[in-house]
């Protein structure tokens, strides 16, 4: 009769376990997911950017170059400028190794111990590559390179490659992006925010209420990254009033949606947790000293306002002081027309400019990684003489093997620079003097030896 009974209650004390065990799980989640009044939610912001790459990654070869054939750029890249190098394979004996070509009106001729030749294109150019009357025009290999532009993704100071082939948002990732941050389906290599880059939300993390601070005109306000927001303010059930911000949602256990609709307040300086903000979300002069512009905001260099505007912050009497602010044409290439950018360079800030080409060997100017000995057409070899010499240039011409050069129409000489050394005109000047001294000397001298021998 006990056994009986005691096998009547092994059930019930089994359901009540699974009950508890239930309950607890519920407790757990419900706790984990709940906001109450003591918690803040902050976004965590992500990048999305569309960029090129560092190195150029994309290559074609083109060999041999046939007559007439069109080098263009952009049609099948995804870029913004290529890089042709153009190589002598090797003329015949008739050109002494020397090949001539045209390309985009140009004419060019390369010998054979010269350097490769680079010319850069910008998209959607288009040059025509010709043949030279007795030029060994197809003894030339150009190879042309870019610099794909990608869709990457920035999070916490880490960088990922979304779409390698090209700033198309993929659909797992625009799944994560509120439609109100961007309604569209791709970047672009130009623009300025919403355009070449955008910031999201990448997640959510609870918190103290620690970007919280009181505005004299809106109250209480939510500020991140210059700018204040509205903010929500929900009452629980159990009446707790919660803060929320203003770009929240979840969903809690209880199948209810938690979420804030606050809109934009304004745009401000400084949030008052941001080093030296004051309670006014401008920021406050500092005590330090400075003794150079260096030691100021952006080391005193310029820093835009507006697309057309810039303040400079300089160290005037031991203290970082703003001045401006300064008008210009632009700081950013948005502010630009088509096919110009924007120099931010120290020197002409602020100022739409014509991109060319970069620099090459063989343009005239001795740029950065020149020298004389890997471009002499551009750098002049640096010549030290002797105290009795003069440094000496002059040019020769060179008309090829058994003077090709000069009985073929049109094909120039290579004119090819020469320096070096010479002896200077004084050093002559004083070897004829000092003869035309001794000379003299011994007419004087010798007529008065003969006297004596009298």
């Amino acid at each position: 009769m006990a056994r009986h009974k005691m096998n009547k209650w092994i059930p019930i004390t089994i359901i009540l376990f699974m009950i508890a065990i239930v309950a607890g799980l519920y407790y757990y989640q419900t706790q984990q997911a709940q906001v109450t009044s003591s918690t803040f939610v902050n976004p965590d912001w992500a990048r999305l950017e569309c960029a090129p790459t560092d190195a150029y990654e994309g290559i074609t070869t083109i060999y041999p170059v046939a007559d007439n054939r069109v080098i263009t750029c952009g049609a099948d890249e995804y870029t913004d400028e290529c890089r042709l190098t153009i190589k002598n394979m090797g003329g015949s004996w008739t050109t002494g190794g020397t090949v001539s070509f045209y390309l985009n009106n140009q004419r060019y001729q390369i010998q054979t111990d010269d350097l490769d030749t680079v010319i850069y294109m910008d998209a959607g150019e288009q040059f025509l590559y010709e043949y030279s009357f007795g030029g060994s025009s197809d003894k030339v290999k150009i190879i042309k390179e870019w610099r794909p532009w990608k869709l990457y993704r920035f999070v916490g100071g880490a960088k990922w490659t979304v779409n390698s082939a090209n700033c198309d948002i993929t659909s797992s990732t625009k799944a994560n992006i509120r439609s109100e941050d961007y309604t569209g389906a791709r970047l672009y290599r130009e623009g300025g925010e919403g355009t070449k880059w955008m910031n999201y939300i990448n997640a959510w993390n609870y918190g103290p209420a620690t970007n919280v601070f009181k505005h004299d005109s809106y109250g209480e306000v939510y500020c991140n990254a210059g700018q204040i927001f509205d903010i929500v303010e929900l009452h629980m059930a159990d009446g707790k009033l919660v803060k929320v911000d203003p770009q929240y949602s979840d969903t809690l256990p209880s199948g209810d949606v938690v979420s804030g609709q606050g809109s934009k307040l304004g745009n401000v300086e400084c949030c008052p947790n941001e080093p030296n903000c004051g309670d006014d979300f401008e920021f406050e002069e500092t005590t330090p000293t400075c003794f150079t512009d260096s030691q100021c905001l952006n080391a005193g260099g310029p820093i835009p306002v507006s697309n057309n505007q810039y303040l400079v912050y300089k160290c005037l009497s031991g203290l970082c002081t703003q001045t401006g602010p300064f008008s210009v044409e632009c700081t950013t290439n948005a502010a630009c027309p088509t096919g110009q950018v924007c120099d931010l360079s120290t020197t002409n800030y602020g100022k739409c400019i014509t991109q060319i080409g970069k620099d090459y060997c063989g343009d005239g100017i001795c740029g950065l990684g020149e020298t004389a000995d890997n471009c002499p057409k551009d750098c002049k070899a640096d010549l030290s003489c002797e105290w009795w010499q003069d440094s000496y240039t002059s040019e020769t011409k060179d008309y090829g093997a058994l003077y090709w050069r000069f009985f073929i129409p049109g094909v120039d000489p290579v004119t090819n620079p020469i320096s070096g050394c010479k002896t200077s005109g004084w050093v002559y000047m004083l070897i004829v003097g000092g003869f035309v001294l001794a000379i003299i000397i011994m007419i004087i001298y010798l007529p008065k030896k003969s006297n004596r021998r009298r």
